[in-house]
């Protein structure tokens, strides 16, 4: 990430080959094209921070074998005139449990969580 002339947070890929493009939300590594896909098709420039924040732990869930907790798992917020800030991992378990629930709730009409779709490429770069 990095911030425009007027000092508001942007977020950009660069590419092995030196391409670079800029994001809204954006995921790399493993599963990147299915969490991708996700966050293009659910984010919402109007979206509080809480509900970016369910909805990338949601792309995350759609590629992991649903995590326990938020070990390993990291949530970076960057903030105009504060800059990138971690979430605490006890407040990351609080937002994956809440996502399990509903996933579990919702079980017989279908998950709210999609199912990873196998690909050639998963986006490791």
């Amino acid at each position: 990430s990095c911030y425009s002339g007027s000092g508001s947070p942007q977020l950009w890929a660069t590419e092995p080959s030196g391409a670079y493009s800029a994001w809204k939300a954006h995921a790399v590594g493993r599963g990147a094209r299915v969490m991708t896909g996700i966050l293009e098709r659910d984010f919402d420039d109007a979206m509080v921070e809480e509900d970016a924040v369910r909805l990338a732990l949601r792309a995350l869930l759609a590629v992991l074998d649903s995590p326990a907790c938020a070990a390993g798992v990291e949530v970076a917020i960057v903030r105009e005139g504060v800059g990138a800030e971690l979430l605490d991992e006890a407040d990351i378990d609080v937002v994956l449990a809440s996502l399990r629930d509903e996933a579990t709730e919702e079980d017989g009409e279908g998950s709210s969580l999609p199912a990873l779709q196998p690909s050639d490429d998963d986006g490791d770069a």
